[in-house]
């Protein structure tokens, strides 16, 4: 079994995240264009906007959460997909929302 690379995907917006997967998009029976999130090389999991924590304080809420910065996602793929993607876009959080298992 090859193993699998994990990453964290960031970019500025939706359509950065489209123009730097291409090999993950695809169109469906209707000809709308849509994320290809799994085949034999990868999983795509496409988080989107991140906000941060709100503040609650006696079950209220006194502060908002926050829109984070960019456009999210994660893929478990082999090393061939992996080198497809730029190393711009790969981050490191120190607090993963979402984690692979």
């Amino acid at each position: 079994m090859t193993d699998l690379i994990t990453l964290s995907l960031r970019t500025t917006n939706e359509q950065d995240m489209i123009d730097a997967l291409p090999f993950a998009r695809g169109v469906d029976e209707d000809g709308t264009a849509m994320w290809k999130i799994s085949s034999h090389e990868y999983n795509l999991n496409i988080i989107g906007d991140l906000y941060g924590d709100a503040t609650v304080l006696d079950g209220v809420v006194t502060v908002e959460p926050v829109k984070l910065f960019g456009y999210h996602a994660n893929i478990k793929c082999t090393q061939e997909i992996a080198d497809l993607i730029l190393e711009s876009i790969t981050v490191s959080p120190n607090n993963p929302k979402i984690v692979w298992f």
